[in-house]
């Protein structure tokens, strides 16, 4: 529970930060992409939550947020959040560094065999403006899931990975 507590105050705090202009080494304002909310869908690394995705941008960083759900025989809930560094903008498309944390907690058929994954990733995100407010991304880096188990037991483990994702900005 602590846990979940963190992440939400870290996005609100980060959420309502000021706006900041992208400059790029010369100084000049950047015109890569909007700065703002905006809404889509992304995934994290590592079979981490995939879902819908609320990304607030402010211009040097931008934050992304990610739920996702599903119910039936196997219902699953997840939470994610992202903070990456702009490095690099050109006229349509930038570059970042940055990490994300994630939640993923799966119920079998409402039984006690419930499983929860904790995510980590440490990635790097390509953002390429297809309009001047709609951007696709690729995202890629190294993850790591902790899983709790049926016996408390914990697995580790990571590889190389990538996703993709899709994103409207409010203007």
């Amino acid at each position: 529970m602590k846990f979940h507590t963190s992440l939400l105050v870290a996005t609100i705090v980060c959420a309502f930060a000021g706006t900041a202009l992208g400059q790029d080494r010369m100084g000049t304002t950047s015109t890569a992409g909007p700065t703002g909310w905006g809404v889509g869908a992304e995934a994290m690394l590592l079979g981490g939550p995939a879902g819908a995705a609320i990304v607030y941008d402010m211009g040097d960083m931008h934050v992304d947020g990610i739920l996702s759900m599903a119910a039936g025989d196997n219902t699953q809930l997840g939470l994610g959040g992202r903070l990456l560094w702009v490095l690099h903008r050109s006229s349509a498309a930038d570059f970042s560094l940055g990490g994300g944390l994630g939640v993923l907690h799966n119920d079998r058929n409402g039984n006690n065999d419930s499983v929860t994954d904790f995510h980590v990733e440490a990635i790097g995100q390509i953002r390429a403006f297809i309009t001047q407010n709609v951007a696709l991304s690729t995202t890629l880096g190294f993850g790591v899931n902790l899983n709790d188990g049926r016996d408390d037991s914990f697995a580790f483990g990571g590889q190389f990975l990538t996703s993709a994702g899709l994103v409207y900005f409010f203007q």
